[in-house]
């Protein structure tokens, strides 16, 4: 029995050996590796606004469509996004929620075409999805001008105005030894005709500078007649209808003004005593209206600039475009934008304002948004001027112009002397070229 139970695992033993190995004749099955291809995907607009646009992303899913990476890119223009241009990753809300997501684009620029395609990547494939656009709004001041009425008038020479207490006034400027000016007048908005003239005690001013602060009127400045300029500061008070003189401007023969603004209590005015002496500076002061106090500031780094539009946003004004003087009997047209610290008394350069009018330009503040433009530029050979009747609104964040709308009232000579906010809306008007109105919000 003992060698029959050996014998029996021995052909045992030799079975399962033989069994054990490959037979070369039998093909070996190998089941293959599924290549993992990428999902399909969507990225639709759901809002457009001025400065921001909302996508949302969504994905089919699948065993085999999970992603190791995602992006969103975008780009200015009609250039086919990449991952070398903006992007936005989008990996870890994909892995919070792989069937969609919702993504915001920030800071773009108003009126402005954009491309935009996904990058989607897994561990064996990486493709972009189809290019896809958007536009922009343009700003919701982007809307038409609408005609107020007639600004000419019969005896007086009103070439710059201004708001006071949401009214509508003009001083008179000095024409000749007929009109030596020096009226205030004002503007009704309700009847659309000039009201009864008040005498001042300013006379022979020539343009003079007219600066507001809640119902009082500041005015001073001015150009150069017969070798004669000003120096006098004066004060109006809209409620007791009076006139103060108040502290003289600190320099003399000063009638080269950049520009002014108001901030708080304070009137500053950036102007120089010569336009061609390099020894003499370009002066800051500020006017305290509560002291009677004129106190100097750090002086403009800039080019020497005469009629600057201005405006002042928060705690920061800027001054836009304005003329540099003459050279070889032409004038020298300045494009520079700069943004003077308050509170800090430091100037910054921006970038260029757009438009090539850059003489007698409006700015505006409305609602806390800044605006300019118009403005006019000589033609060569002095053969008459032209002007851009486009109105621009600045983003200080971005630093950039957008246009709002190309008004289209005015023929080609005519430059607005006037720029005012009555009841938040924005008025330009010339003597000559009647009185408009933005019927932007």
């Amino acid at each position: 029995m003992c060698i029959k139970k050996i014998l029996f695992f021995l052909i045992l033993w030799g079975i399962i050996s033989a069994c054990s190995e490959t037979d070369p004749d039998v093909p070996i099955i190998e089941v293959p590796e599924i290549e993992k291809t990428l999902p399909q995907v969507k990225a639709e607009v759901v809002e457009v606004n001025q400065r921001n646009v909302q996508l949302e992303i969504s994905l089919t899913t699948g065993k085999y469509t999970e992603l190791t990476g995602l992006k969103l890119c975008y780009v200015e223009g009609t250039t086919a996004a990449d991952t070398t241009h903006r992007v936005v990753d989008l990996y870890a809300a994909y892995q919070q929620n792989p069937a969609s997501q919702v993504v915001t684009l920030e800071n773009l620029k108003a009126a402005t075409e954009y491309s935009y395609r996904l990058y989607l990547e897994n561990s064996d494939n990486q493709d972009y999805s189809k290019l896809q656009y958007f536009i922009t709004k343009t700003p919701k001041s982007d809307t038409s001008w609408e005609y107020v009425g007639d600004l000419s008038h019969p005896s007086l020479y009103l070439p710059g105005g201004f708001a006071l207490s949401n009214r509508f006034f003009a001083l008179s400027s000095y024409c000749d030894e007929d009109q030596p000016g020096g009226d205030l007048v004002e503007y009704s908005l309700i009847t659309k005709k000039w009201l009864p003239a008040k005498e001042t005690p300013l006379k022979k001013h020539l343009y003079p500078i007219c600066i507001t602060l809640d119902d009082k009127l500041f005015v001073g400045f001015g150009e150069k007649i017969n070798e004669s300029v000003p120096t006098t500061w004066w004060c109006y008070d809209l409620t007791t209808d009076s006139w103060t003189r108040k502290a003289d401007i600190p320099h003399t023969y000063v009638y080269n003004v950049m520009g002014t603004f108001v901030y708080k209590e304070f009137i500053y005015a950036v102007y120089t005593r010569s336009m061609t002496d390099s020894s003499v500076p370009i002066y800051v002061v500020a006017y305290n209206t509560k002291t009677d106090e004129w106190i100097s500031k750090n002086d403009f780094i800039g080019k020497k600039t005469t009629g600057s539009a201005t405006f002042v946003l928060n705690d920061k004004a800027y001054f836009i475009g304005g003329l540099g003087g003459w050279v070889d009997d032409a004038p020298l047209y300045r494009s520079e934008v700069w943004e003077y610290d308050i509170i800090q008394d430091q100037w910054i350069r921006k970038n260029d304002f757009p438009s090539k009018t850059l003489e007698k330009l409006i700015g505006l503040n409305r609602g806390g948004v800044g605006y300019a433009g118009f403005g006019q530029r000589n033609n060569a050979n002095h053969n008459g001027s032209y002007s851009d009747p486009t109105w621009w609104q600045y983003e200080p964040e971005q630093d950039e112009w957008y246009a709002c709308n190309t008004y289209t009232g005015w023929t080609i000579n005519h430059v607005p002397d006037y720029g005012f906010v009555v009841d938040n809306d924005i008025y330009i008007g010339a003597q000559y070229g009647g009185l408009w109105k933005c019927l932007g919000e």
